[in-house]
């Protein structure tokens, strides 16, 4: 069994006791409380490209702890000092320290557009993310058939909320196709396998359905990496490992911001 497999069987049932604990009504009642929600695309199209989706993770499948402590407030907002156009945030406990309360937290440490980021299966947790606080979430094409797909890309727009949608290879493109989207992204880690493909951006970027802004995510490290990205078509990077294995996050991402102007 892989990585994804496992892990999306824990998400449904991890999802199915959510709703017994907390019925749809009561989640349904939180989001009417919220206000409406973030451009998110826009946030990283108006920074000069790439825009950074930084992440807040603690921990790592591949790499294990990242930050013992969870800190998500003070990360989130060093993030939004260092220039960082909008934030990932991880909610599954299992392999990534995660929790949806951060969602709140970082949303009241921060102004900027809050990404949702799960191994998302069922309606259920798009409603969770919105009543959190989320402005987009992540869908994953391969935890997906079409059907649940095209269900989940209708209850967030019900929602407001705008998605990424996260693809691997030509069966998640071909899943891809005819779809209105907001975000695309491509994915350089095989989320089964956990083996890294760099040049997965490149292969698949001619490809790519049309949507707002196209994300490379996974592998990410040096402003080497961010100007070929940017080279390849892609208006945003997602990073995470390299500022959350570090002290201060935040610097992390300025000195690489830095290191892209003094590039250019």
């Amino acid at each position: 069994m892989g990585f994804l497999t496992d892990h999306n069987a824990y998400r449904r049932q991890e999802t199915a006791q959510r709703r017994l604990e907390q019925p749809e009504n009561q989640l349904r009642e939180q989001v009417a409380q919220r206000g409406p929600c973030r451009d998110f695309a826009g946030a990283l199209l108006a920074a000069e490209a790439p825009g950074i989706i930084a992440e807040v993770k603690f921990r790592s499948p591949s790499k294990g702890t990242l930050r013992p402590a969870q800190d998500v407030e003070t990360v989130a907002e060093s993030y939004q000092q260092a220039g960082a156009s909008c934030l990932s945030v991880l909610v599954d406990s299992k392999h990534f320290g995660g929790d949806w309360s951060f969602l709140d937290r970082a949303g009241k440490a921060c102004g900027l557009p809050l990404l949702a980021k799960g191994f998302f299966c069922d309606p259920y947790d798009l409603l969770e993310a919105r009543a959190c606080g989320a402005d987009a979430a992540l869908l994953i094409a391969r935890s997906l058939s079409r059907t649940e797909l095209e269900t989940m890309l209708g209850v967030a727009r019900e929602l407001g909320l705008q998605t990424l949608l996260e693809l691997h290879d030509e069966a998640d493109l071909e899943k891809a196709q005819g779809l209105e989207l907001d975000l695309v992204g491509v994915n350089h880690r095989d989320l089964d396998t956990l083996v890294m493909d760099m040049d997965l951006s490149q292969s698949i970027a001619e490809h790519m359905p049309p949507a707002r802004v196209r994300v490379a995510e996974s592998g990410l490290n040096t402003a080497e990496d961010l100007k070929r990205m940017v080279g390849l078509g892609y208006q945003a990077v997602l990073m995470g490992t390299r500022f959350m294995s570090q002290p201060e996050p935040g610097l992390e991402l300025a000195e690489l911001l830095k290191d892209l102007r003094a590039t250019r």
